[in-house]
């Protein structure tokens, strides 16, 4: 199982995901004629890696005017 780790900058947050259902809602989205919110960052091959990586990258890349 590929999971991924992806971020919505209009929400200004991180979502964990199977490949296979990120996939998905993206293909739902699409077809309704909307905007996917998430922008896949990372591919991974389990969920704690993932997150992993959110976390990281959070304290790495903090976001101007979040505390």
């Amino acid at each position: 199982m590929v999971w991924v780790c992806e971020f919505s900058p209009a929400q200004g947050c991180f979502h964990v995901d199977t490949l296979e259902k990120v996939l998905e809602v993206n293909r739902q989205a699409v077809a309704r004629g909307d905007m996917p919110g998430f922008v896949p960052l990372a591919l991974f091959r389990s969920s704690e890696e993932a997150h992993a990586f959110s976390e990281r990258w959070q304290l790495e890349h903090p976001r101007k005017g979040v505390e």
